[in-house]
């Protein structure tokens, strides 16, 4: 009820004015009526006197713009909210004695809590229901979301003094509504009600492995296991491929429920793979169902098929064949222009140009390189998309090399004799290529001992990598050393300078190595014709159920099929709230590992990028969908320490359902000591009264009219 406390006037200027106001209108009225023309009764005289000292009066008061305050006072009743879990997984065993025991439940806290008390069920939404309507807590709710509730109350224009939630705990919508609980500045009691008992189940969760495997050579393939109830026991599980017994491990059941698992794995042969993961039924375990899992794999072939094909021997093209022999995965075809008239291989020239899967160019073309051999080459180039190096030598003929000029990775202007000794000059490396041991290290690179360069002017093309300038008396020039491109079907890498054999020869220690990985990372980047796949996204399915948690596993490469273990992974997922985004962790070997809880019902794009130093190097997307299913009858455990926290995050407490009585008192505790008093403040504008104008108006009239019927003038 509300109480009146105190009215307050007040006025834009002083009260002092306002009253000397007052006296000159009433001295002006008076003289005004003193004396009249024709003379009239002084009862017409006094009305008149009124009327005119009225309106002026009530436009004075009009200029002062005056306010009235009215000030009330009243004690607001606390509302205690109570939310009823109506979903089915509550209702899974002892239907009606679980239901009987919330009824009675709600209608005690109802009659005994002080105040208002607003009762609600929920499952994935929320219901107002009165006491007497207890009949439809049914239990048929498909879904839980406790964040609904916190919304909800949000959303409330009611002055809620308690919350109270009779739940199991169990969630399987929306999302996680322990933050939703910290924000809300409300004391929440939640009881527990449900199936508090713990089974004990093996699941194999996830498996992870590499995009790239390849045949003859080790990979690793990683099982994730969650465990519940299991810690500490041994289990074993077996390795299948296609169906056939590989490998069997045994391991222990880790506390916190996860364990991960590495099976070293080296196929044999290429091909689409099945790869099967199954744990041995336990003592006491009652789930077996989720104890396999199968992938099936693309088991890449090993060897490919190199060609080298040189002008005239020379040491750099010994020093490249040898680095080349180094990889048993490499098949080595040779066709060398021994003289003018003696080539090695002549007679499988065509099967080996045509088998070849890269060509290496060492200072080819010459002048003498005869045409048949010229015109194959072009051939394979740009009608078969071949990818291939290019090493420049002293003898090489650039105007026979015009005839694949658009393939180049370079431009040249006009061909020239002079030699010039240089270094080379690299700051970054986008492609892979200059890694040596995984790593890049620039200033191995610039410290090489010099090579041979042609003072001919060599320009990179656009869009091409320029992975070495060069550097001549300690100056850098804007000449390209090194180049690559891959913006065509096919790719190609040039080496703009000869005796490139110093690079391994003549190296100190730490630099011994960089020539053989060159060489090397070239096949792998060559071999490589689609680079932006490079970056995978991988789910555990295409289709989830409502509520299951997603896992997403990323895979990243640089141009040479390396894995990168040192990137930052973020996707962003769409949903009709707005957007958010999913952190990844690295496991390894190029794979990361990211998750999301639950996601409503609907299809998403998950749009990943993955950042290198800050910049992001490539980018990749999958789409699932989430449909519907009833999850409650999946997970019928109370999940109790949930509940818990909840009360404990907003001040409140937990009780099981067979104590629910103290919930009574604490809740009439709480609201008696945070009784809450509202004060209402009204304030009235006179000055912006219509009302006043129209009395204004009305007094005038009146004083007209009474003066024109008395005749006055």
């Amino acid at each position: 009820m509300k109480s009146f406390n105190s009215i307050d006037i007040s006025l834009a200027f002083n009260w002092i004015f306002l009253i000397a106001g007052f006296v000159l209108i009433l001295a002006y009225v008076f003289i005004h009526y003193k004396i009249t023309i024709p003379p009239i009764s002084k009862r017409l005289k006094l009305i008149l006197i009124v009327t005119r000292t009225a309106a002026l009066l009530i436009i004075l008061i009009l200029i002062f713009e005056p306010r009235i305050i009215l000030n009330f006072s009243h004690s607001v009743k606390p509302t205690n909210f109570i939310f009823v879990d109506n979903s089915n997984s509550i209702a899974v065993k002892d239907s009606a004695a679980r239901s009987s025991l919330i009824k009675s439940a709600v209608l005690d806290i109802n009659k005994n809590v002080d105040g208002k008390n607003n009762i609600y069920l929920f499952s994935n939404s929320v219901k107002s229901i009165s006491a007497d309507s207890l009949t439809e807590l049914n239990f048929s709710g498909t879904l839980t979301n406790l964040g609904n509730i916190f919304s909800f109350i949000s959303k409330s224009n009611v002055h809620t003094s308690t919350v109270t939630i009779i739940s199991d705990g169990i969630i399987n919508d929306g999302t996680n509504p322990y933050y939703s609980a910290e924000n809300i500045d409300i004391p929440i009691f939640t009881i527990g009600v449900g199936d508090t008992s713990n089974f004990n189940d093996m699941e194999i969760k996830n498996i992870s492995y590499n995009k790239f495997i390849y045949a003859n050579e080790p990979t690793v393939i990683q099982v994730t296991i969650f465990n519940n109830g299991l810690s500490g026991k041994t289990a074993n599980i077996s390795f299948f491929e296609n169906n056939k017994f590989a490998t069997a491990k045994n391991f222990a059941a880790n506390k916190d429920g996860i364990n991960n698992i590495d099976f070293f794995y080296t196929p044999k042969f290429s091909g689409q793979t099945k790869l099967t993961f199954k744990i041995d039924k336990m003592d006491n375990e009652e789930n077996t169902a989720n104890n396999k899992k199968s992938v099936f794999v693309n088991i890449l072939k090993n060897k490919l098929n190199i060609l080298l094909i040189s002008g005239n021997p020379s040491a750099d093209y010994s020093f490249v064949k040898q680095s080349l022999k180094t990889d048993p995965k490499l098949k080595i075809n040779e066709i060398v222009q021994i003289s003018n008239n003696k080539i090695l291989n002549s007679n499988n020239i065509d099967s080996y140009i045509d088998s070849s899967n890269i060509l290496y160019l060492i200072g080819f073309p010459t002048s003498n390189t005869p045409n048949n051999i010229l015109n194959k080459i072009i051939s394979v180039i740009i009608n078969k998309n071949k990818s291939f190096f290019f090493l420049l030598s002293a003898n090489t003929d650039l105007n026979k090399l015009r005839k694949i000029q658009n393939r180049l990775p370079f431009l040249f202007f006009r061909q020239t004799s002079g030699i010039i000794s240089a270094q080379p000059n690299t700051n970054s490396d986008e492609t892979g290529l200059l890694k040596n041991n995984g790593e890049f290290n620039p200033a191995l690179w610039n410290s090489l001992p010099p090579i041979s360069i042609s003072s001919t002017d060599f320009r990179a093309k656009s869009g091409a990598f320029v992975l070495s300038r060069v550097t001549v008396n300690n100056q850098v020039l804007p000449y390209p050393l090194i180049t690559a491109d891959n913006l065509s079907r096919s790719n190609s890498i040039a080496v703009l300078g000869y005796n490139i054999w110093r690079w391994k020869l003549q190296a100190n220690e730490p630099q011994k190595n960089i020539f053989d990985s060159f060489i090397l990372n070239s096949v792998k980047w060559l071999n490589n014709t689609s680079h932006k796949n490079l970056f995978f996204l991988k789910a555990d399915k295409n289709i989830f159920e409502l509520g299951e948690q997603i896992n997403i596993t990323a895979q990243l490469y640089d141009q040479t099929f390396a894995p990168i273990d040192n990137a930052e992974i973020t996707t962003e997922v769409n949903t009709a709230g707005g957007k958010f985004s999913i952190d990844f962790s690295s496991i390894g070997n190029g794979i990361y590992s990211g998750k999301i809880n639950q996601l409503p019902i609907g299809v998403y794009n998950f749009i990943a990028s993955a950042k290198v130093n800050g910049k992001i190097i490539n980018k990749a997307k999958i789409k699932i969908r989430v449909e519907s299913s009833n999850l409650e009858r999946y997970n019928t455990r109370m999940n109790k320490e949930l509940l818990k926290l909840i009360s404990k995050t907003s001040s409140g407490k937990y009780f099981g359902i067979s104590q629910y009585k103290g919930i009574i008192e604490d809740i009439n505790k709480f609201n008696s000591a945070n009784q809450k008093e509202v004060h209402i403040t009204k304030t009235y504008y006179i000055f912006s009264s219509e009302w006043m104008l129209a009395v204004v108006i009305f007094l005038f009239g009146l004083e007209w009219f009474l003066r024109k019927r008395a005749g006055l003038m």
